[in-house]
């Protein structure tokens, strides 16, 4: 996280279970895949947002192009011993709405 550690303050669940991070186009806006949710925040991790959840979060990956377009690899086993990604979900809007690829 270089300079920007700060930005998990105040997140709700266990950092342990933190998957990625992403900075979005917005420099305040933060997204993290951890355990079976993805949150949101707008303000540097002051406060975060639950955004999508349901599903074991395994992978967060960023357009390089793009730093709005986000991928999301999840399983829908929430017991999962294996990372198995049976499902893939794409964010064009900096993480605030998610819709389904169709890959896995």
């Amino acid at each position: 996280l270089g300079g920007r550690s700060e930005a998990l303050g105040g997140f709700p669940e266990d950092p342990g279970t933190i998957r990625r991070l992403v900075f979005t186009g917005d420099p305040d806006t933060v997204v993290i895949a951890a355990g079976t949710g993805v949150y949101r925040s707008t303000n540097l991790g002051a406060t975060w947002t639950r955004v999508t959840g349901g599903l074991l979060m395994l992978s967060l990956a960023q357009d390089p192009t793009n730093p709005n377009v986000i991928y999301l690899g999840a399983s829908a086993d929430l017991a999962a011993t294996s990372a198995r990604i049976d499902s893939v979900y794409r964010s064009t809007d900096g993480g605030l709405t998610w819709a389904a690829t169709g890959s896995n």
